[in-house]
């Protein structure tokens, strides 16, 4: 990560942690990182921010991982993620919760009789059954 980019993401962090009210201790306490840790990262002092610590960053802010991730220049794989480090990651829901909704969908897809979409082939039209 160049010190440009660094400063980018620390600006970034700054903005939203402003913006929310919180002071750093509070971001810091809200996302389970040190206060020192968050300091760094909104000083840019951090060449490459852990992606963890950018999750936890992004839940306690109530902002997208994937922005925090672009300016960290993490790049997000083409396609939809799997479901459950899907549900891990932007809710906190732990495996036995995705499963669950992972039951939910089959049964609905069982219901309007149809099937998953293979990867890359993903249109936001709607469908009616």
């Amino acid at each position: 990560m160049s010190p440009n980019d660094q400063q980018e993401l620390g600006d970034e962090l700054r903005r939203r942690r402003t913006a929310a009210g919180l002071t750093v201790r509070q971001l810091a306490q809200r996302s389970g990182l040190t206060p020192a840790t968050v300091s760094r990262l909104e000083m840019g002092q951090t060449d490459t921010p852990k992606p963890d610590h950018l999750q936890r960053l992004a839940r306690a802010l109530d902002a997208d991982i994937e922005d925090l991730y672009a300016l960290a220049g993490y790049v997000m794989p083409e396609g939809l993620p799997e479901f459950a480090p899907y549900l891990r990651t932007k809710y906190g829901l732990p495996d036995q919760a995705a499963a669950q909704l992972d039951e939910y969908f089959q049964a609905l897809r069982d219901r309007w009789n149809t099937e998953p979409r293979e990867e890359g082939n993903h249109d936001r039209g709607d469908h009616n059954p």
